[in-house]
């Protein structure tokens, strides 16, 4: 998936707020953090590719989340993608994000390697995507107002339309799963639909 270049990074993250315009701000190391999280995710990603071309009659489903928690030295220590975690024991407390996706989809989280519990949800056409370029930043509700009103429509969608036009041809679930700091009203429904190629305006179920 195409990554975001260094000066739209910048431009995006700005918008959230006025603090995110500081002459402090080290955007060189910013984006540098950012490309981290993402190549992370892509290989995920990539590999559930892989794995739904074995079986293409398991609906996908989709799980929308913020983007990698703020608040921790990098490379953040609850980043689910990042595969040096994997062979770490899940936390129910600190992993509890993972954790909500488990139980919503039925599978099994409890004494289990975060590299097992990926492994069973790409085996069941579990798809987790980070909404946000907003990684190991830590939000506000301002912030989060701002990212709705003025990212989705661009940074968001565009993401959400790669991945509809690598799952074009894959049956798909109009429930979608969301983080409860997500907030997805009104015409921004059609245009997820849209975006990810579904049958009907989805239905935002938050866990």
């Amino acid at each position: 998936m195409a990554l975001l270049g260094s000066n739209d990074y910048e431009y995006y993250i700005k918008e959230m707020g006025a603090k995110f315009k500081s002459p402090n701000v080290q955007w060189l190391e910013w984006y540098r953090q950012f490309c981290y999280y993402e190549k992370k995710w892509d290989k995920y990603y990539n590999q559930f590719l892989r794995i739904i071309k074995k079986n293409q009659n398991i609906p996908i489903q989709f799980v929308l989340w913020e983007s990698c928690p703020g608040g921790m030295p990098f490379p953040h220590q609850n980043y689910v993608f990042d595969d040096f975690r994997f062979k770490n024991q899940i936390n129910g407390v600190t992993d509890k994000y993972l954790k909500n996706v488990c139980v919503k989809n039925h599978i099994s989280w409890k004494n289990k390697e975060i590299g097992n519990i990926i492994e069973d949800l790409l085996k069941n056409h579990i798809l987790i995507i980070d909404l946000y370029p907003t990684h190991g930043i830590s939000l506000d509700s301002t912030n989060r107002e701002n990212l709705f009103n003025k990212i989705f429509d661009t940074y968001s969608i565009k993401k959400l339309e790669e991945i509809g036009n690598d799952l074009t041809n894959y049956f798909k679930n109009d429930i979608i799963f969301i983080s409860n700091e997500l907030k997805i009203i009104g015409s921004k429904k059609n245009a997820i639909r849209k975006a990810l190629k579904l049958n009907n305006i989805p239905i935002l179920d938050v866990i």
